[in-house]
């Protein structure tokens, strides 16, 4: 089996991967009958073990990492998982024991009626009040074996002071909480040891309040697996790099050189690199008139990323047209100079014909603010399209079409693009149905279908590509700001030649996709122009 090692790591992350993982629980089925909704390998994300009880059980292959405060119910042990080592203590001990019990989380309304039984896939697709989530666990529905979650105590508790550069107290951070908890050599180590072929790793991390962590640990990884592929999705701050308010902002200098510095360090550590923009800055526009409102929660956000996300990967699980890890890096970094990718896609997809633009279309990755370049110069390289549900709602001829227009907005073919056609999104009880609209003819969710077995979901696309524009303007604003730092003595918390160096490495970065070659036509050198 060809596995797949989960990280997950800060409170964006973990909204995103507590979504994503409900959704796979999706996938799962209980009897012997083959349906249409049979559509993922499980072996690839979950593995198989055995409950202190004796009890077969089916986890994440996941470390997922956040600050304490931010778990809420969730803790290392479970119903599966429960703590047996509660009295080790009192058995060597014969003096007084001191017990002090901070007041525990309450289990949200939505949990409880989970724990009770209560179906709520049969409700109404409008949110019920109990899911109105505090913490990203209010609403996770799976249960993860010790090993995998890990409370991120305090600067003070790891015995650490924060530096003037966030970056280094992160890793820091993941040095000393390594030292003390042993992640790479137990928990680590023992998912992998549990692998009979292990494919390589899919990371998610907030960059802000978990870059220099990642960078560590992703550091520590690469020590003992250099050549296994990392396909990882950094959460970025959403800051122009290029935004004047810089020049007078400290502590958006610092934020910004925040995502400089991972941009760096993942062209070193990551195989396939695919940013994401903080979803509470996102704003309306095209790609929102599918749903009722903008997402103004973090839950909310994180669903609809999550869904792409879970939609993007999906070749790796796919059990109709399975997908190596390393085959889909390669497949979006042919050239090996492109290391950096975008995702995009539309959610939900109501077209009723098979039309495709870009016009509607979402870019995660880059920032609106950045001025991209002239779209008759842009050049895509290559391109992951998977459309879901998308063969229920189109006829043959309209499915055809709608692949012969996706060909010619992104100017590829085969190999370039890959298209993938799977069934529709499956909407588990804990995605907030009611941001999409109701059609006003049936009522029902715009672009909403049944699964084979009756259950709620969603047709939408998404799509990572790699091309001279998106991302590849997000370096060069980023080279940029590194850049100007450097000129202007603009403090940032770190040395000069550091900022130096950092404005070199985003620059040839950046060279890799074309540099000022794809620029208009007055940019244009004498070799181009001849």
């Amino acid at each position: 089996m060809r596995e797949i090692l989960y990280l997950q790591a800060g409170n964006i992350s973990n909204h995103i991967g507590a979504h994503f993982w409900n959704t796979q629980e999706t996938y799962f089925t209980y009897d012997d009958k083959e349906t249409d909704d049979d559509v993922v390998n499980h072996d690839v994300s979950f593995r198989e073990g055995i409950s202190r009880k004796g009890e077969s059980t089916y986890c994440p292959r996941l470390l997922l990492f956040d600050r304490k405060e931010n778990f809420g119910t969730l803790g290392k042990y479970n119903d599966l998982y429960p703590d047996t080592y509660d009295d080790g203590l009192g058995s060597t001990w014969t003096g007084i024991i001191a017990e002090h019990r901070q007041a525990a989380v309450p289990k949200s309304e939505y949990l409880k009626k989970v724990d009770e039984g209560e179906d709520e896939e049969t409700q109404d697709e409008s949110e019920p009040p109990s899911l109105k989530p505090k913490y990203w666990s209010d609403f996770n529905r799976m249960y993860y074996v010790p090993r995998s979650v890990h409370p991120i105590p305090s600067l003070a508790n790891l015995g650490l002071e924060e530096k003037r550069n966030p970056w280094t107290t992160g890793r820091e951070t993941f040095q000393r909480y390594d030292m003390d908890n042993s992640v790479m050599e137990q928990d680590m180590r023992a998912f992998l040891e549990e692998c009979d072929n292990l494919q390589g790793f899919q990371v998610t991390f907030d960059n802000q309040s978990f870059g220099g962590f990642t960078s560590s640990l992703l550091e520590n990884i690469r020590d003992e697996l250099p050549k296994h592929p990392m396909l990882v999705f950094p959460i970025l701050s959403g800051i122009d790099p290029l935004s004047s308010d810089l020049d007078e902002d400290f502590a958006m200098r610092k934020t910004v050189l925040q995502d400089s510095l991972c941009l760096q360090m993942l062209k070193e550590h990551g195989t396939q690199v695919v940013p994401i923009q903080d979803p509470t800055t996102w704003t309306s526009g095209d790609w929102s008139k599918g749903l009722s409102h903008t997402p103004s929660s973090l839950y909310k956000a994180s669903a609809i990323l999550s869904a792409h996300i879970e939609t993007a990967t999906l070749p790796l699980r796919y059990k109709q047209r399975p997908e190596d890890l390393a085959d889909y890096c390669s497949h979006l970094n042919w050239s090996q100079s492109t290391k950096f990718s975008q995702l995009s896609g539309v959610l939900p997809y109501i077209g009723a014909t098979g039309s495709y633009t870009d016009t509607v279309t979402k870019n995660f990755s880059s920032l609106g603010t950045i001025h991209a370049k002239q779209r008759g110069n842009i050049r895509t390289f290559a391109q992951k399209h998977i459309s879901r549900g998308l063969l229920s709602m189109l006829s043959s001829e309209e499915s055809e079409r709608f692949d012969e227009n996706l060909a010619k907005s992104s100017g590829l073919s085969r190999p370039y693009l890959s298209s993938t056609h799977a069934p529709a999104y499956p909407l588990p009880s804990s995605f907030p149905r009611h941001l999409f609209r109701r059609s006003d003819s049936s009522g029902d969710l715009d672009g909403s279908v049944k699964t084979a077995r009756g259950s709620p979901a969603i047709c939408m696309t998404s799509a990572v590509s790699t091309s001279s524009s998106g991302v590849a303007d997000l370096l060069k604003a980023h080279a940029q700001f590194a850049e100007r730092c450097a000129k202007m003595h603009l403090d940032s918390g770190v040395e000069s030649d550091e900022i130096r160096e950092l404005g070199s490495e985003l620059w040839t970065i950046y060279d890799g996709y074309g540099g000022e070659e794809v620029g208009t036509d007055d940019e244009l050198g004498e070799d181009e122009e001849s």
